[in-house]
């Protein structure tokens, strides 16, 4: 028999995705000029995009997150809304290697 010390939603709240606000986006998702610097070095609107949802998850939680745009909606929008209006993202994920790539890029900062 497992010890269990946290409910299902405990462990959610601890270790899941964050729920942002509205404040609470605008507070994550601005980023400072080494940021956007930091950003205007990868190739697509759309790895910039996971890249700043990522760079949110991690200032709010100082954890990373694997997951598709899919699954944080709200998020997305206020991102793309703010720093690439009229993207088309297409697909909702990214390859394994970029999201590392882009990982390795927020450590660093």
């Amino acid at each position: 028999m497992r010890l269990r010390i946290l409910s299902d939603d405990e462990i959610v709240a601890l270790y899941g995705l964050p729920r942002f606000t509205q404040e609470e986006r605008d507070e994550y998702f601005t980023l400072s000029d080494v940021e956007k610097a930091t950003m205007e070095r990868l190739h697509s609107s759309k790895s910039r995009l996971f890249f700043v949802l990522q760079l949110g998850y991690f200032k709010a939680r100082t954890m990373f997150y694997v997951f598709d745009l899919h699954e944080v909606p709200e998020d997305a929008v206020y991102v793309k809304e703010k720093y690439f209006p009229g993207l088309d993202d297409g697909d909702s994920g990214i390859a394994k290697g970029t999201r590392l790539k882009q990982q390795r890029l927020i450590l660093a900062l």
